[in-house]
């Protein structure tokens, strides 16, 4: 895209200002939509005024959290950006790609810190794919031994029947749970048999899919027209329901529900399916407690707050940490022990990483804010000076005047 094109789209002042030097347009380039993306979805005047905010934040997050700290900027997720409304939406969907991209790199280091890993790209990229086969295989190995040895682990089904309905920002959490959820059950020696059912997805969810799901659409790469291959035993994605997909009558399954009056016993249920449901259970319209009550199949909750000391942000487990806890309870395991572990299972180093990040967070939105500001008295003062006072198409009426005698006495007196 052109300079000048840059110019046409962006009506405010302000905005030209900060965008008119060559470095600037130059840096922000690389992140632009294509002509056809402009073409289509920028061309009301209201479309542009909303491109060119989305253009100013952009350009402050990178400057603000560091220009490596978003993935590439796609059409696909300038989609995204365009559809929502807020700036608060936005600063959220920002914050999650940030937060993926982070995880994303943080994987690559540590398979480039393996010894059988060099550190050229193209090794990297070489070894990669060998150290997934590897992986794959000891996953296979893993499945074909249970089986074989008759140990299979209760059938794990997430119900995905709500994510339709969901903000942007909760279906890419929920797609990001899936995929490490995959993740933590394909290094596993006990792996689930693992099936995502009630999935239609609509146009957005599906590209929100497409950029997590690794599983199904491959990882990142810089080919792309490389072809990707799921693995044999990578989870079932299917539309149909639970009474279609359920291998077992109802009274043989269960739901996990963090609304749940019944807390999981401490002796291993006897059952042959586990179903997780992406919710949000505050909601009762989206709750998987009133799933389960439709469904008419028992639902139980994970006793968390007897092993643990309970915060906001942990009264529910995420999906991948929900699979370890039942997978150690349907070993026999200690359940309480298996609860503790799951906290454990998140890195310091995140934790410390997201407190730094968080003050960064709040300097974007204080300049954000502020540039808006900025930018709606620049808009209000080109308005006051193109009012019809200013530009002098203002006429003011006549003076009127009360006269002490009428006309006609006027005239008789000068006679």
């Amino acid at each position: 895209m052109s300079c000048e094109m840059l110019r046409k789209i962006f009506s405010s002042k302000v905005l030209l200002r900060r965008f008119s030097q060559v470095e600037n347009i130059r840096s922000i380039e690389k992140e632009l939509p294509s002509p056809d993306f402009l073409s289509k979805y920028i061309r009301k005047p209201s479309q542009k005024l909303l491109f060119s905010k989305i253009v100013l934040e952009l350009q402050t997050f990178l400057r603000i959290l560091g220009s490596s700290s978003l993935p590439e900027i796609t059409d696909d997720v300038w989609t995204s950006l365009v559809s929502l409304p807020s700036f608060e939406q936005r600063t959220q969907f920002l914050i999650m790609l940030k937060q993926n991209h982070s995880e994303q790199q943080d994987r690559i280091k540590d398979e480039l810190e393996k010894p059988e890993i060099g550190s050229s790209s193209n090794i990297y990229y070489s070894e990669g794919k060998e150290f997934r086969k590897r992986i794959d295989q000891y996953h296979s190995n893993s499945v074909l031994r249970l089986k074989r040895n008759e140990e299979d682990l209760p059938q794990l089904l997430v119900d995905c029947r709500f994510l339709n309905d969901f903000s942007l920002t909760t279906q890419t959490v929920f797609m990001t749970q899936i995929q490490k959820l995959y993740e933590a059950n394909w290094t596993s020696r006990h792996p689930f048999n693992i099936t995502i059912m009630n999935y239609t997805p609509d146009q957005q969810l599906s590209t929100v899919a497409q950029r997590n799901l690794y599983f199904k659409y491959g990882p990142p790469s810089k080919d792309k027209n490389a072809k990707f291959e799921p693995h044999m035993f990578a989870p079932k994605i299917t539309s149909q329901s639970v009474k279609n997909v359920l291998p077992c009558d109802k009274s043989e399954a269960i739901y996990i529900s963090w609304k749940a009056r019944d807390v999981l016993p401490s002796k291993p249920l006897n059952c042959k399916a586990v179903i997780l449901c992406t919710s949000l259970d505050a909601q009762p319209c989206t709750s998987s407690y009133s799933l389960a009550i439709m469904e008419g199949i028992k639902s139980y909750r994970i006793p968390l707050e007897k092993h643990v000391l309970l915060k906001g942000s942990h009264r529910v487990l995420p999906l991948a940490q929900t699979s370890m806890v039942l997978r150690s309870y349907f070993l026999g395991d200690d359940l309480g022990q298996a609860i503790k572990d799951s906290f454990l299972h998140v890195k310091l180093s995140k934790r410390s990483r997201a407190k730094e990040s968080e003050a960064l967070i709040e300097s974007y939105r204080s300049i954000v804010e502020k540039l808006e500001l900025e930018k709606n008295r620049e808009q209000k003062k080109i308005e006051f000076l193109n009012s019809p006072s200013k530009i002098g198409s203002y006429k003011p009426t006549a003076r009127s005047y009360n006269h002490r005698y009428s006309r006609e006495e006027r005239k008789n007196k000068k006679q």
